[in-house]
């Protein structure tokens, strides 16, 4: 075990702490103590004229066992005043970060795809059944071709927002056997957020003059969903279109964009007429 102790280091803190470096078995780094700290240990560190020995009778005087002796008493005192332990404890604190946040960007990449495939396999499918019916004979109807927006989104009053939650619950229920309390905790979070952003994007993409149209990533994504609309078979995602590119239904923008011809007026659904 490797032990040193330098008592040595710049000021910091206007004067009210000093940098010390400090290795001990493992653990090396400089920390900082508060002057008073520094200063004590200075006074207290052994020196030969303190009465240092290398504690060996039988042997000659070793002029580096005052060091090292020093060197323990001094680390023991830093670790009893927390330097140690705070040092630990911030490494622990940014891996914990790391973690959380890989946990956050997880969780809204399976709520992405979970929502595209949803939208693909069941919104436009009859395997979707009364989702599929919603989705086909009333928004698609009333948003296609170039009839893509409106002055305000169009609903009948059916609900299909919780058919999206199902995803919601089935990964959710999934990591609730693999995940400890917190990160369970982080994605579910995370996950509730990208959900409302999914919904409220699909809420503001058919509306004409949306206040977020003055942002390019918007107008973006909303050309995109529009192509969506027009063709039916294309472009399921919401907000990460790297999904389709991957499952192969992704189409891009023409140049000049999707044109916009007219304001999609409230139309019956074919059932009614």
């Amino acid at each position: 075990m490797r032990n040193s102790f330098t008592a040595q280091g710049a000021a910091g803190g206007g004067g009210r702490y000093s940098f010390v470096r400090i290795g001990i078995g493992e653990y090396e780094g400089v920390v900082r103590v508060p002057q008073r700290v520094f200063q004590r240990l200075l006074s207290e560190r052994p020196t030969p004229e303190r009465g240092a020995t290398n504690r060996n009778p039988d042997g000659p005087e070793n002029p580096d066992t005052p060091k090292a002796i020093g060197a323990i008493t001094n680390a023991e005192k830093l670790i009893g005043y927390g330097s140690i332990g705070s040092l630990k404890m911030t490494e622990a604190g940014v891996d914990s970060l790391l973690i959380y946040g890989f946990t956050a960007m997880m969780a809204h990449l399976l709520m992405s795809l979970g929502q595209t495939l949803f939208h693909r396999y069941l919104g436009h499918s009859r395997l979707g059944g009364r989702f599929f019916k919603n989705h086909i004979q009333f928004h698609h109807v009333h948003y296609a071709g170039d009839h893509v927006v409106s002055t305000h989104y169009l609903d009948n009053g059916d609900n299909n927002t919780l058919f999206f939650l199902i995803p919601v619950v089935l990964i959710v229920g999934l990591s609730y056997l693999f995940l400890r309390l917190d990160l369970l905790v982080v994605e579910l979070a995370v996950m509730s957020l990208s959900f409302c952003g999914h919904y409220y994007l699909a809420n503001q993409y058919p509306v004409a003059g949306s206040w977020l149209g003055r942002f390019s990533w918007f107008r973006r994504k909303q050309q995109l969903h529009f192509i969506h609309h027009r063709h039916g078979d294309c472009n399921f995602a919401v907000i990460d279109f790297f999904w389709d590119r991957l499952l192969g239904t992704y189409r891009r923008v023409e140049c000049g964009g999707c044109p916009v011809t007219s304001v999609a007026p409230p139309r019956p659904r074919p059932t009614e007429t």
